[in-house]
């Protein structure tokens, strides 16, 4: 007897806390960070568009930490807070990031640059930059019943610095279960520095997600308006999927259907134009290839040549360093001697104390089977940084039939009023009526959030000037609630909860057009040089906004 009921207890202390965590309520969690005030090649758009991006995961329930212009500490500081407030949050917290601002690969790993990086040789980015990994590999190992982390960070650099180029854009990245990943540009290539007020991928976001699409398919749907938008330069990626597929927005009974829909896009067979459009919402290596081979000499096939021969880079860059063998990257520098990873063999080579060229005789990496570059796909990466921006590609054709109207707000978004220092603007109000946040019962009767801001104490006096690249220590970070903001919707939201002591593939940006024809035109004559200024423009091509510029 006395056997039998300590069993009873063993089994029931291994039992409670599942049971107690299946009953938990579900968290919303938010990491909102603004970079934008670099000392070189200051950026328009970054602290709009995390204001933008806040705001509305602030309707959706989260409560939001949101940060500003951030120097290194602060940001290192604000990464692991939200690790640990993430761990306290529990198994059923959905957890959504979102950076903006300049991002680089180096070494087979993506960086996101703090305002005060200075890289001037390549042995300063590990110092005065983030490893993503270092804090994202920590948020997915915690259970968590959805994580969705955005990087809009895919940006040229303006790095002066000695040796070897870095590869342009982010890496590849695989996605754990019930894990999103999400990049504004397709791996490896860069979407330009737009004009703002907001750039076109956090506008194609925060549409796509206030229309009510679930994620993941909200990324498809980025992804088609951002390519629209911006004429085709941004091509978002995406990879990974959730369990159960949820939205953070629902729609009036009364609202349009959402057109977009697995047998709704339309397939081989068709028109050249529907073709492309099904082509960029799948976004796959031999989605690109099968376009190719069946409309060789299509105008818009140079553009999806280009998509083809860059992600067959990426995901052969990134097969080399999931071997993680010598052999795997000399095999990577057979197939592309000028590839833009080539400089980050010889760093790789180097970390594994291998030949830093291939041997004369070696048994090559197969790649699991992914073939190589023809010689067109390796004169077109035959570039120092990859974009799409190029005047021989025609304009994409519209995806109107495969998403809804876009509401008119996004097309005429005004600048938001500056913000205080350390928080994000505050956008107006949308005005969407058919959107309306899809929050379970347990936040829905909460008040309105009061976001959370990484706030910094002033710096203490200077010490003497460091080696390049050093990044001064940790400065003092406070976490508190500021002082509550004009919320853009008076729809309940939760309280903010202080903190506590085998791979898919890329998509790109987006850019707002105003107005059909009126928007095509601007953007034709852009690339001319012919544009005139525009009172809504968004895009490079396009007229800049007149914009009050935070600080």
């Amino acid at each position: 007897m006395h056997r039998f009921g300590a069993v009873l207890c063993v089994l029931l202390a291994a039992l409670l806390p599942r049971l107690a965590a299946a009953e938990a309520p579900e968290a919303r969690l938010a990491l909102v960070i603004g970079e934008a005030n670099y000392k070189v090649a200051p950026l328009a758009t970054p602290l709009n568009d995390a204001g933008l991006v806040a705001a509305t995961l602030k309707e959706a329930g989260f409560a939001v930490t949101e940060g500003a212009d951030l120097d290194g500490a602060d940001l290192r500081k604000a990464l692991h807070d939200f690790v640990i407030r993430t761990e306290a949050a529990g198994p059923n917290a959905i957890v959504f990031v979102y950076l903006s601002g300049r991002g680089l690969q180096f070494a087979g790993q993506n960086y996101f640059v703090p305002i005060d990086a200075r890289v001037e040789r390549e042995a300063d980015v590990p110092v005065a930059t983030l490893r993503l990994a270092d804090y994202f590999d920590r948020l997915t190992a915690l259970p968590a019943k959805a994580r969705i982390f955005v990087f809009d960070g895919a940006r040229t650099l303006h790095f002066a610095t000695e040796g070897a180029p870095f590869a342009s854009g982010f890496g590849i990245k695989d996605a754990p279960a019930n894990t999103v990943y999400a990049f504004n540009e397709a791996p490896g290539a860069v979407s330009p520095d737009e004009p703002g007020p907001y750039g076109l991928y956090a506008l194609s976001l925060v549409e796509m997600l206030r229309q009510g699409f679930p994620i993941p398919q909200a990324f498809t749907a980025v992804r088609l308006r951002a390519n629209g938008l911006s004429d085709g330069i941004i091509v978002p990626w995406n990879t990974g999927a959730v369990a159960t597929p949820f939205a953070l927005f629902t729609r009036d009974k009364n609202a349009s259907v959402l057109p977009l829909e697995s047998d709704s896009v339309p397939q081989s067979g068709a028109p050249v134009a529907q073709v492309y459009l099904a082509t960029i919402a799948r976004d796959t290596l031999d989605a690109y290839a099968d376009f190719c081979a069946t409309f060789p000499n299509e105008p818009l096939t140079l553009r999806v040549r280009t998509l083809l021969a860059a992600r067959r880079e990426a995901l052969t860059w990134s097969a080399a360093l999931d071997a993680g063998t010598p052999q795997a990257i000399w095999t990577y520098m057979r197939r592309y001697p000028r590839g833009p990873h080539f400089p980050d063999t010889r760093r790789v080579l180097a970390a594994l104390a291998a030949p830093l060229a291939p041997p004369p005789r070696f048994d090559p990496y197969d790649f699991k089977g992914l073939p190589g570059p023809n010689e067109t796909e390796l004169e077109i990466l035959d570039r120092p940084v990859l974009s799409f921006e190029d005047p021989a590609f025609p304009p994409p054709p519209s995806a109107d039939g495969l998403l809804p109207e876009r509401p008119v707000t996004f097309e005429h978004l005004l600048p938001p009023a500056p913000a205080a220092a350390g928080l994000l603007p505050v956008p107006a109000a949308l005005g969407l009526p058919f959107s309306k946040p899809n929050l379970p019962a347990a936040l829905a009767k909460v008040p309105p959030a009061v976001a959370a801001a990484v706030q910094t104490l002033p710096p203490a006096p200077p010490a003497p000037e460091a080696a390049i690249g050093t990044p001064p220590g940790p400065a003092p970070v406070a976490v508190a609630p500021p002082e509550p903001a004009e919320s853009a919707s008076s729809e309940a939201a939760p309280a903010a909860v202080p903190l506590p002591p085998k791979r898919p593939e890329v998509a790109e940006a987006s850019q707002p057009r105003h107005g059909k024809s009126k928007g095509k035109t601007d953007a034709k004559r852009a690339k001319h040089g012919k544009s005139k200024p525009a009172k809504h423009a968004q895009h490079p091509k396009a007229k800049p906004h007149k914009k009050k510029h935070r600080r």
